[in-house]
């Protein structure tokens, strides 16, 4: 326990706030992750459409043009989110 009161009351302070900051950062990943998860799902049924001659193969290609772009664009938020998030302990030392 800090000698001074007010320390411990800061220290409480950046606890809370930090720990709002996991909570976002854990919200965050899940549903990105629920985001990258549905456009692989969305793949496997287009695959699945272009093997029974449902879609054209243009229609097919530029499906997965784009969608390569959309999980790239996903996967660099959660690096991003991943990063974003502080250790309390480390921070307060």
């Amino acid at each position: 326990m800090p000698v001074y009161p007010w320390l411990a009351t800061a220290l409480a302070g950046v606890d809370a706030n930090l720990e709002e900051n996991r909570k976002w950062a854990r919200t965050e990943t899940t549903r990105i992750n629920n985001k990258i998860t549905s456009l692989r799902e969305e793949q496997d049924a287009i695959i699945q459409k272009s093997i029974n001659g449902t879609l054209p193969d243009d229609v097919v290609k530029a499906w997965f043009d784009k969608a390569s772009g959309k999980e790239e664009s996903l996967k660099g938020q959660l690096a991003l989110t991943a990063t974003s998030t502080l250790d309390t302990p480390e921070v307060l030392k």
